[in-house]
């Protein structure tokens, strides 16, 4: 190119050339649909713009927007322009940044800034693109991402409650039937009313896992493990097998634990029923032993069965979306990718060990959020 450049000087007619590429650059500079800029690094004055530059902060010259450009003026946060200019030097490379800004009569709309400085770091050089709507969208995008987002924890919420009424509603049915004389029109009743319970069992569990899939705000406050754990049990025990374990709780709460109860409550939810449903049958014994030490910086908690435990060859495979891990028993593959999800969102860990045939067992790590300003613990 500066070959050609060159040459165009050197040959006969060169000048009459020259300003012709002299031209078609000021025409493309002028009339490209992007604004550009050149500033004095010294002063920070701009020496050159284009028509677009000109317009998009609306002045109608562009001596006076030379004359008028100032950080004050046209920029929401004025350091801005100073440190735009700052990294733009340091880094020697084009530097991109979306930024508020003013037009002339105090309107605002955000920018999408495009610099680079030249070699002896004399001047810089910018583009800007008006992004505001783009910026909007986005801003709507997240707006109705926390609408959903509170929809999902109402509906958690909701599920949540209906679980004790459902038991209860399991209960008295069992208990009904066995009562009711066999053969009766009223045994036939109650047998339906309890099946019927029990699929809507079913679909309120669905609805708990789905809807804590990928949970953005999380709310602390301060943690009843008993309590949770009693809940959560209650709320499964009239599943197929609950009645078959046996359960081993040592709840060690020396210190006050803080986090987010519904992720608590869903972590045992699934680590339990998940036990109960990979009970083992062949073994006289099934047990589920939790155990939940507290200290100051952390919560451990540690959830094991003596169940079918886990193919080695599926290990790696248990906390990916959609995963299961046979399709004889009830699941959609959610529950453990959400749980992972979450607890690490939350800034614990999450592992495992087992054998196939002797058990599984969980060990999560959960930081302490029971801390001045954080929660009321």
């Amino acid at each position: 190119m500066e070959n050609l450049f060159n040459e165009t000087l050197n040959s006969k007619g060169s000048s009459k050339q020259f300003k012709f590429l002299e031209e078609s650059y000021k025409n493309l500079y002028d009339n490209t649909i992007v604004a550009m800029f050149v500033t004095d690094l010294k002063t920070l004055k701009l020496v050159k713009a284009n028509k677009i530059g000109m317009e998009l902060f609306g002045y109608k010259t562009k001596k006076a927007l030379y004359e008028g450009f100032t950080a004050q003026t046209h920029f929401v946060n004025p350091n801005e322009r100073e440190e735009n200019v700052k990294t733009a030097v340091l880094e020697n490379e084009v530097t991109t940044k979306i930024q508020p800004m003013k037009k002339l009569d105090g309107t605002i709309f955000w920018g999408r800034i495009y610099m680079k400085v030249n070699e002896n770091k004399s001047l810089a050089y910018t583009v800007l693109i008006d992004v505001t709507e783009q910026v909007k969208l986005e801003q709507e995008n997240k707006k109705y991402i926390k609408i959903l987002e509170d929809i999902k924890v109402d509906s958690y919420k909701v599920a949540h409650d209906m679980k004790s009424p459902l038991a209860n509603i399991m209960g008295l049915a069992d208990f009904a039937i066995s009562e009711a004389p066999e053969g009766s029109d009223i045994r036939d009743y109650l047998t339906v009313i309890k099946s019927e319970a029990e699929r809507l069992d079913r679909n309120v569990r669905e609805i708990i896992v789905n809807t804590s899939i990928k949970k953005e705000v999380y709310e602390f406050q301060s943690i009843d493990f008993i309590k949770i754990i009693e809940d959560v049990k209650f709320s499964i025990s009239f599943i197929d097998g609950f009645a078959d374990i046996e359960f081993y709780d040592d709840i060690n709460k020396e210190f006050p634990f803080a986090n987010d109860k519904l992720v608590i409550t869903s972590l045992f939810q699934n680590l339990i029923d998940n036990a109960i449903k990979y009970r083992n049958k062949n073994i006289e014994k099934p047990f589920v032993k939790i155990k939940v030490e507290t200290t100051i910086d952390n919560a451990v908690i540690e959830i094991e069965d003596n169940g079918i435990g886990i193919a080695p060859d599926k290990q790696q495979d248990i906390f990916k979306l959609f995963y299961r891990a046979t399709d004889e028993i009830d699941g959609n593959g959610l529950g453990l990718f959400t749980l992972k999800y979450n607890i690490e969102k939350l800034g614990g860990t999450i592992s495992f060990e087992s054998k196939e045939n002797k058990g599984t067992k969980f060990t999560i790590v959960l930081p302490n959020y029971c801390k001045e300003g954080v929660c009321d613990c």
